[in-house]
C-alpha cells in the first residue's frame, strides 16, 4: 500500500500529498482538467492564503478559494453586517444583521468545505499588526475597501515579497492585477499617489461578485501554475457597457 507523505509548516499545518477518496470525488470536475490533474489539488490544499476584508469582494472570494479546495485560509474583518450589506455582500442574510461578519463568514467557509484549515483575524488591519498576519501567508488577497488600507497592504507585502492579488469595484467598474509576484509590480506603479477622493458609495450589486470572482480564478490559477495571470497586468471591466481593458505595466 501506498504511503502518504506529511507536510508540515511552522504553524503546524499538515497536509496529506495523496488525494483522498472523498477528495477525488469532490474536486473530479478540475482534476479531469488535462492543465490540472491530481496536483494541482493538492498544491491548493498546500498553499496558505489570506483574505483581508469579507465584504463584497470578500463574499466571492472567500466561499470561491474555500470550495476550491485551498487547505488554510485565513480571514481579516472587524466589521458587523449593515441592512446596506445584503444587496452586495451574498456571504450575509438580514438574520445576520448586527453580528460579526468574521463569525457568519466563518461559518459559511465550515460548511463549503469541513476540510480547511481556518484562521480568524478580528481585527482592523493597521501598522501594528499588519505585518505579524501577512508573514504567516502564502498569497494575500486585497478585499478592503479604502485607500490607506491598501496602501498599508501593498507596502507590507512589498517589504515581505510576498504576492498580492489587488482588486476594487465602484460605480460600475472594477480593477484586477497581482503585485510583488515575478514582475515585481507595485500598487505605487499605477498609482502614485493616494488619491484624494475616498471610493463613491454607489456600486452596482454583481460588480463585486464578478470582480471577486476573477480575483479568486487568479489566485488558484497561481497556485495550480495554470493559465496566464495578471502579473504586470491591469484588468478594467465596466458591467455598463461590458466592456474589457487588459493594460500591461
Amino acid at each position: 500500500m501506498r504511503r502518504s507523505i506529511v507536510i508540515k509548516s511552522k504553524y503546524h499545518f499538515e497536509i496529506m500529498e495523496q488525494l483522498t477518496s472523498n477528495e477525488r470525488e469532490r474536486y473530479s470536475r478540475m482534476i479531469s482538467l488535462p492543465e490540472m490533474g491530481e496536483k494541482a489539488i493538492i498544491n491548493l490544499k498546500k498553499a496558505k492564503v489570506l483574505v483581508i476584508g469579507a465584504g463584497g469582494l470578500g463574499s466571492a472570494t472567500i466561499p470561491g478559494l474555500a470550495a476550491a479546495g485551498v487547505g488554510y485560509l485565513g480571514i481579516v474583518e472587524f466589521d458587523k453586517v449593515e441592512n446596506t450589506n445584503l444587496q452586495r455582500q451574498l456571504l450575509y442574510s438580514p438574520s445576520d444583521i448586527g453580528k460579526e461578519k468574521l463569525e457568519i463568514a466563518s461559518q459559511k467557509v465550515r460548511q463549503l468545505n469541513p476540510e480547511i484549515h481556518l484562521e480568524k483575524f478580528s481585527a482592523r488591519i493597521d501598522e501594528t499588526n499588519c505585518k505579524k498576519i501577512i508573514e504567516r501567508f502564502d498569497l494575500v488577497l486585497d478585499c478592503t475597501d479604502n485607500f490607506p488600507t491598501r496602501y498599508l497592504i501593498n507596502d507590507t507585502c512589498a517589504s515581505l515579497i510576498k504576492p498580492l492579488i489587488y482588486a476594487s469595484v465602484s460605480d460600475y467598474e472594477g480593477l484586477v492585477t497581482i503585485l510583488h509576484n515575478k514582475n515585481r509590480v507595485n500598487l505605487l506603479d499605477i498609482f502614485p499617489e493616494m488619491p484624494k477622493k475616498q471610493a463613491a458609495k454607489g456600486i452596482v450589486p454583481a460588480l463585486p461578485m464578478i470582480i471577486g470572482g476573477i480575483q479568486a480564478n487568479e489566485a488558484i490559477k497561481m497556485l495550480t501554475h495554470t493559465g496566464d495571470i495578471l502579473d504586470g497586468k491591469l484588468l478594467s471591466y465596466n458591467i455598463r457597457n461590458n466592456s474589457y481593458q487588459e493594460v500591461t505595466l
